[in-house]
């Protein structure tokens, strides 16, 4: 028998987007990542903000997670961990055992949330970074101010988020060619303000139950070290294909030079485990989640199952409050999972999107039952799809091409339009497009719409429509991908 301690980071996602400034964001998910650090000497296993550990008597754990937990509050503070205690693991019946101490862990979750910062009073400043009490001097090369304690560690720790990050291109040989940004409106976009950027939520497919079917530590620590392996080389295809296309790129984009440098118009914030996020320019979201997931679809995880994903991909002007967007991103991919189980498609990958010119009010059902419902009550939305509804030969992307050839520009946009009003419209533009001789493609995703607008009361017509405005044309026109895929 051993003593087992569990612990998890909660809310990871509020504490690492809980700031506007992409400075902050980073810095946080640096500390995230490595929290658990200052436990590897012990036996066990970390990462992805969980640590898993065993230990030969009660007395050594009691030391060791106490030590480790006043550490975290003095380097750390606002981060908030749940931790579960066994003394008595029986490390030959493993997995039942370790069943046990997950749903003890769950258990304690739900009795309480420490404290882990200085609370606000009437009597102290408070951070305008956080809104938590200003204890922290901190200067910075605009202004002097009172700063919360968890602002400031995650300012001091983008430091160390900087030099990670390039550790990527270095490992491409693109070290001295390019550079990673840590300000928002700095991905290549218009310098107007209409310019848009793109959060993008990938999660693999089913992990959970890939961890659950581990039968001891080996098992756990041979799954995460591979996850995180094919995580990394994922991301590192993103950036080989941005080189590669660089000049294509720069013919809508406005890449920014940083000491001789080119600043890459996507930026890493999470990468742990198989939960990734980034921000890049609005337009390269869905090509660049599209990229990560194929690369990421290559790998077979080490019970042979191939490995899948689940994207969600928010595009918002580059001023809107980060954390809102993410959430947005995770709510789609969220989205993108459901309709993938509902298909009962396990094999595949599937992504949705969501483009906002505005604000973001509600959740993501309500916005679409508000405002992408026509005038006879049928959603003009067909969103997510799969891999395979994107990439086939009469998919989204060959359909989006045969429109783009077939109608003219003002036209492609009044069909957007008629979608969104009652059949008699629509039957008046399609008798307008016979009589000019244009035509919309007749089969798409094995569908056979016959000049049809909408079948069984769904389209896929208003999804290209958008689809054209955040996807670049020189994307559309190559078929996608390196690959020929998007």
């Amino acid at each position: 028998m051993a003593t087992a301690v569990i612990m998890d980071i909660m809310s990871i996602q509020d504490y690492v987007f809980g700031s506007n400034a992409l400075k902050e964001n980073l810095g946080a998910s640096y500390i995230v990542e490595h929290f658990y650090d200052r436990l590897k000497p012990f036996r066990g296993y970390t990462g992805g903000g969980n640590a898993f550990l065993l230990f030969d008597s009660t007395k050594q754990a009691e030391k060791a997670v106490k030590d480790f937990m006043l550490e975290s509050l003095v380097q750390f503070p606002g981060v908030v961990t749940a931790c579960a205690w066994d003394d008595g693991f029986d490390e030959n019946n493993f997995r039942k055992s370790a069943d046990r101490l997950f749903e003890k862990l769950r258990e304690n979750k739900n009795m309480c949330i420490p404290a882990t910062f200085v609370p606000a009073h009437g009597i102290t400043s408070e951070c305008p970074r956080s809104g938590l009490s200003g204890e922290m001097f901190y200067r910075d090369e605009k202004r002097i101010q009172f700063i919360s304690s968890t602002s400031a560690s995650k300012i001091a720790f983008s430091e160390n988020a900087a030099s990670a990050a390039s550790d990527f291109l270095v490992k491409l040989g693109l070290g001295g060619k390019y550079s990673f940004t840590v300000e928002i409106d700095k991905l290549g976009q218009e310098e107007d303000s209409d310019s848009h950027i793109a959060v993008v939520h990938v999660d693999g497919n089913d992990m959970g139950e890939k961890f659950k079917a581990c039968q001891d530590l080996k098992d756990i620590e041979t799954l995460s070290g591979f996850l995180k392996n094919a995580v990394e080389k994922s991301f590192l295809a993103v950036i080989s294909a941005i080189d590669s296309e660089i000049g294509e790129m720069s013919s809508f984009l406005r890449p920014q030079k940083e000491k001789e440098r080119t600043i890459l118009p996507l930026r890493p914030i999470i990468m742990g485990g198989d939960d990734v996020t980034f921000v890049c320019e609005g337009r390269m979201g869905i090509y660049f989640a599209s990229l990560f997931m194929k690369s990421f679809e290559k790998y077979s995880a080490p019970s042979g199952e191939k490995l899948t994903s689940c994207a969600g991909v928010a595009v918002v002007k580059t001023k809107y409050p980060f954390f809102r967007a993410y959430q947005l991103a995770e709510e789609l991919c969220r989205n993108a999972k459901k309709k993938r189980k509902e298909d009962k498609n396990t094999g595949s990958s599937y992504l949705d999107f969501h483009v906002s010119s505005g604000g973001i009010t509600g959740s993501l059902e309500e916005m679409r039952c508000r405002h992408y419902v026509n005038g006879e009550g049928y959603s003009v939305l067909m969103r997510p799809y799969s891999f395979e509804n994107m990439e086939s030969s009469d998919g989204v992307l060959a359909s989006m091409k045969h429109l783009k050839k077939s109608l003219a520009g003002s036209r492609i946009k009044e069909l957007q339009k008629v979608l969104t009003l009652n059949e008699g419209k629509q039957s008046d533009f399609m008798n307008h497009l016979k009589f000019r001789g244009e035509k919309i493609p007749d089969r798409v995703m094995g569908v056979q719409y016959n000049q049809r607008l909408f079948l069984n009361q769904q389209t896929p017509f208003f999804d290209m429509v958008e689809l054209m405005d955040i996807i670049p044309g020189y994307v559309i026109e190559k078929g996608g991908s390196r690959d020929g895929k998007i």
